[in-house]
């Protein structure tokens, strides 16, 4: 991520001559209350006068030799994701390893207790309400 040196430039963070790497930090001493609110408050010094206008900009890397993983100790998912065995695989790899699952009947309850309830309506004052007696 890179940030303009200057203010209401058009296309001055694409020239590297005007620009500086950027890196949006939590306030000294915010703590655990800190990175709960972090980007849904305004960030006071980007918005103070002089800084306000000046553009960001964000290089996203691509392709299949990036590393998209976010650096954690412990994955933040369950044991069964898909990124835990795909490393360097193309999707068309992942596809054709997982076509071999032909019976999925045990993912899915066939027995129904009740017919599903399909809504008629188009607006809500014509919906008819089932009054339930307590």
């Amino acid at each position: 991520m890179f940030r303009s040196t200057r203010s209401n430039v058009a296309g001055s963070a694409l020239n590297p001559s005007t620009r500086k790497p950027f890196a949006q930090e939590l306030s000294a001493g915010s703590g655990a209350r800190g990175i709960e609110a972090f980007s849904l408050n305004e960030d006071k010094y980007l918005l103070s006068p002089g800084e306000f206008g000046k553009e960001i900009l964000i290089v996203v890397k691509r392709g299949p030799g990036v590393d998209v993983r976010e650096p954690c100790r412990e994955p933040p998912y369950d044991d069964q994701d898909i990124r835990d065995w795909v490393h360097g695989m193309t999707w068309r790899e992942i596809q054709h390893i997982c076509d071999h699952v032909s019976d999925d009947s045990e993912l899915f309850d066939v027995q129904m207790d009740e017919p599903t309830e399909i809504d008629t309506f188009d607006d809500v004052d014509e919906y008819q309400w089932n009054l339930v007696s307590s």
